[in-house]
């Protein structure tokens, strides 16, 4: 498997803030940056996708969002949600096997969540191409597709599919992590799986989910001043609601492992 050239990230990359400028001028009173993704360095065996980047509390203004951003942070590393995400891709569907993937978005502007449901769908068609280019960089024939939340997986079904041989997209979903959606989609799986979801609650606490932050941002070259910021930003975070999405992500990743013959 081949090392993917640095120069063809950057390429893409330029594509993404390109893109970027052609959003503003479509919908010029919504504030967005492109918020950088740690890429992998060769083809992957697991994408995840989500809808797209929110300035939320990491960006509360461009001017402190650039500032993190210069500090080499990027996207999927700031909250509880997206280190409990790591884990678990990590813990239950690429341990100890070899396999490798990373976490990308339909479109790359990071944005408010008011501004970024207004004009989605022809916000992610205009950048479905370019999503397909990074699809033909970073994915094999092999490679699983997993949906965070179903937005991703609701756009892609309609807009993508396999061209050459007709057939639709092929794509898993998983619960999203964002704690608006806690109340109402996680822990379902936990059903009649009681005594099972029982003993794996003491298996996992909230040092385990801080290895992980620590692990992705080295791994992402993050400052040292940022990366304490947002240890402080998750500690104390890692409440019963984590262990059952935590618990939905095991049971989710053993049926893909299994669907796809890579138990």
């Amino acid at each position: 498997m081949s090392s993917i050239l640095e120069s063809e990230i950057t390429s893409l990359v330029k594509s993404f803030k390109h893109q970027i400028e052609v959003d503003r001028s479509i919908e010029p009173d919504t504030k967005m940056i492109y918020l950088p993704i740690h890429w992998p360095g060769h083809k992957v065996d697991y994408v995840f996708i989500g809808s797209e980047p929110s300035l939320g509390l990491w960006g509360p203004t461009l001017e402190e969002a650039q500032n993190k951003i210069d500090m080499n942070f990027k996207n999927f590393s700031w909250s509880m949600g997206d280190f409990v995400l790591h884990y678990a891709i990590r813990e239950y569907l690429c341990a100890n096997s070899g396999r490798s993937y990373y976490i990308t978005d339909l479109s790359k502007g990071a944005m408010s969540i008011r501004d970024a449901g207004e004009k989605a769908t022809d916000r992610y068609t205009q950048w479905l191409p370019l999503l397909i280019d990074e699809f033909k960089l970073f994915t094999k024939d092999t490679t699983v597709f997993i949906s965070i939340g179903n937005v991703a997986r609701n756009f892609l079904k309609r807009r993508y599919g396999r061209k050459k041989s007709k057939q639709e997209m092929s794509i898993e979903q998983i619960p999203h992590y964002s704690v608006m959606f806690k109340q109402i989609r996680w822990g379902k799986s936990i059903i009649g799986r009681e005594d099972e979801f029982n003993k794996f609650q003491g298996t996992i606490n909230e040092q385990d989910i801080i290895n992980v932050a620590n692990d992705f941002m080295e791994e992402c070259g993050t400052h040292e001043q940022l990366k304490n910021r947002i240890k402080a930003n998750i500690v104390s975070k890692f409440d019963d609601w984590y262990k059952k999405l935590l618990f939905d992500y095991k049971i989710a990743f053993h049926y893909i492992n299994e669907k796809y013959h890579m138990e």
